[in-house]
């Protein structure tokens, strides 16, 4: 599905910018249908740089905003996540747009493991910018990662 040929020439287009535009725009519904075609996009390697370069802002507003519902910012979550894990190039921006503030902030809602693992995981590769840590320090991350850490395994159970 990730190669899928539609998605790969939506992300040939200027899909992601014109997205992030409709929703800086639109109302909550229009911001919710943006999350959840980035979602979508974020699973194609085409479209890692557009949403590298243009969606990270909006990905995080979405993350921390309190007005979305929260299965809409964990399609968020997951976008960046997809992007964190699958495309390097995306870890020090992510940190450098305050993502670990963001993250910290949704992970205070969740109680749902499965939930709570997208984050592990967002904060897992995000560390993984030698020079991003401090920053993820200096904006909190201890606090996350310590309740992280309680985490069991799936696989383990």
């Amino acid at each position: 599905a990730a190669q899928d040929p539609c998605r790969v020439k939506l992300a040939q287009g200027d899909i992601v910018s014109v997205v992030v535009s409709l929703a800086s725009h639109g109302n909550g519904t229009t911001r919710q249908l943006a999350v959840a075609t980035l979602c979508f996009m974020s699973c194609c390697p085409a479209a890692f740089t557009a949403l590298t370069d243009t969606a990270l802002k909006f990905l995080c507003e979405a993350i921390k905003s309190p007005n979305m519902t929260t299965l809409t910012r964990m399609n968020a979550a997951r976008t960046v996540a997809n992007l964190v894990v699958y495309h390097p190039l995306s870890r020090h921006p992510c940190i450098e747009c305050g993502m670990t503030t963001a993250c910290s902030i949704l992970l205070k809602t969740l109680s749902n493991e499965e939930d709570e693992a997208v984050l592990a995981k967002i904060f897992r590769d995000m560390s993984k910018d030698a020079e991003g840590v401090f920053h993820m320090l200096d904006e909190g991350a201890m606090t996350s990662l310590l309740k992280l850490s309680k985490l069991e395994e799936a696989q383990l159970k």
